[in-house]
């Protein structure tokens, strides 16, 4: 059964953790990030030492196990169920293509629409024409 320690059973979770073994916590990305990106992906730490005074396991990147914790948890001991790690590429999706391209035709994205597609995102990000988007 998997185990699940929440940010308030840091200490317990720095006791409990086995060094070298993957565990796993959720990031919530914002809608803003990426138009067609997930909005939940899961991230991987593993524990390789402890801290020298303390004895609180940590990363190679010098993160302690109790601070990773009360900053990222709840953290898991098995990957989220229907979630994709977010060291992994992320799904190819297409973009609005609708004036472009007829929806049932299928290809690949030639120059001349791929400079149409930039300049639509530019546009679309400009202020000044953001109310005529809405």
């Amino acid at each position: 059964m998997a185990k699940t320690w929440n940010p308030g059973d840091s200490s317990r979770f720095a006791r409990q953790l086995t060094l070298g073994k993957p565990y796993y916590y959720i990031n919530n990305l914002s809608h803003r990030a990426g138009a067609f990106e997930d909005r939940q992906t899961y991230s991987t730490v593993v524990f390789t030492g402890h801290q020298p005074f303390t004895g609180i396991p940590v990363t190679d990147d010098g993160y302690g196990a109790e601070a990773l914790c009360r900053r990222f948890g709840p953290i898991y001991d098995q990957p989220p169920a229907g979630m994709r790690n977010a060291a992994d590429p992320a799904p190819q999706v297409s973009g609005p293509l609708g004036k472009f391209r007829k929806a049932h035709e299928k290809g690949r994205v030639d120059e001349a629409e791929a400079k149409a597609l930039e300049e639509l995102l530019r546009v679309r990000n400009d202020p000044k024409f953001r109310h005529l988007f809405k």
